[in-house]
């Protein structure tokens, strides 16, 4: 089945799932299915590798049966504890993926359009050959280029363009609207409106926190074709939408940021060292707060990919997330799936260094380079 043709949440509790076998080790297919045979307690179902290895891949138009997915992690969990780690932190408890499980399929089912998919209990006797586990991770944070379309995207945009024309910034960016995908415009006629935005990055500094020059080298990676008009402006509207971080009544930023944006080079050693820098400056001001998490902690968030939260003063006003994807954007609404959001950006600050720490691990960076 083409990719594009998969529901993103499928696609993403897929990515998710590889993530936590991941970092179990990387055990076969084959061996995890021979393990659920000798599990006595917990109880766990028959874990079929070629239905594990369907599920992982994400190539199923549904998402799997909450019993799969508890037996699985509870043999994840298994095989984690014989490489020496720990399964709470590594692979996550049984109660965390049921709620997990939950958002999704909430997600799923509220998406217009679409028809819950359950899949049926495995089949001991299928076969398939052993494989090992590969993980191909397409990593776009800000250079997704398939517009996502169709009826359920439209219609939530649509929810959110009225929200933002309630809160009376819809459409500032109008005049640069032929740059602005679909999927990225709801979020900039939001931005602007929020009173906080929470968010998690992996690939890149976020476009928020970018300075000029590191700005200009990440929009070259997808439009180093375009005229350098083109380009001016692209970077333009970017510093654009910073503006709200230094009005009179600014947005609270808070940002945890994955180590390995910082390591990876844009433009150059010297632009890479000043966009670091930047970030040491923008720590000083108190509407932002910067985490950076370890690349040695922090592999299960990276595999879930960015996440934003934008909070709004208006008690009408809810809470809207934007996940980023290689395939453009979407706009989780089912309340699970915002609560299951909502845990991911709370666990993901405890997890990462304190403000404080990280103001001195930009610092170290900094020497490093």
């Amino acid at each position: 089945m083409p990719v594009e043709d998969r529901s993103p949440v499928v696609r993403q509790f897929a990515g998710a799932l590889m993530a936590a076998l991941i970092n179990a080790g990387a055990p076969s297919f084959a061996r995890i299915e021979s393990m659920a045979k000798k599990v006595r307690h917990p109880r766990v179902e028959p874990l079929p590798h070629s239905t594990v290895q369907g599920h992982l891949s994400g190539d199923r138009r549904g998402l799997p049966r909450w019993e799969m997915v508890r037996s699985l992690v509870v043999v994840l969990r298994i095989f984690a504890s014989m490489a020496g780690k720990d399964p709470d932190e590594v692979i996550g408890t049984v109660d965390e993926w049921e709620v997990r499980h939950k958002a999704a399929v909430a997600e799923f089912k509220n998406r217009p359009g679409s028809t819950w998919v359950e899949e049926a209990a495995p089949d001991i006797g299928q076969a398939a050959a052993d494989a090992p586990v590969l993980m191909s991770v397409a990593v776009n944070g800000t250079t997704a280029r398939r517009e996502r379309g169709g009826d359920q995207d439209a219609e939530v945009h649509a929810l959110l363009d009225d929200m933002a024309r309630r809160l009376g910034t819809y459409g500032w960016w109008h005049g640069d609207r032929r740059l602005v995908p679909p999927w990225h415009a709801p979020y900039l006629s939001l931005e602007p409106a929020a009173e906080r935005i929470h968010s998690y990055e992996h690939v890149f500094c976020p476009g928020l926190l970018q300075d000029e020059d590191y700005a200009r080298a990440v929009i070259c990676l997808e439009h180093g074709d375009a005229p350098a008009a083109e380009i001016d402006r692209r970077v333009a509207l970017r510093m654009d939408r910073q503006r709200i971080l230094h009005r009179p009544k600014p947005v609270n930023l808070w940002c945890v940021l994955d180590e390995t944006a910082l390591y990876r080079q844009q433009g150059g050693r010297q632009i890479q060292r000043a966009q670091i820098q930047h970030l040491i400056d923008l720590s000083q001001q108190s509407n932002i707060t910067i985490q950076i998490m370890p690349m040695a902690t922090g592999g299960e968030y990276a595999a879930i990919g960015a996440v934003s939260r934008l909070r709004f003063a208006a008690d009408w006003a809810q809470d809207v997330f934007y996940l980023e994807d290689p395939f453009g954007a979407h706009y989780p609404d089912a309340h699970t799936a915002k609560l299951y959001y909502s845990l991911f950006l709370n666990k993901a600050s405890i997890k990462a260094e304190t403000p404080a720490d990280s103001i001195r691990f930009l610092h170290r960076a900094l020497r490093k380079i």
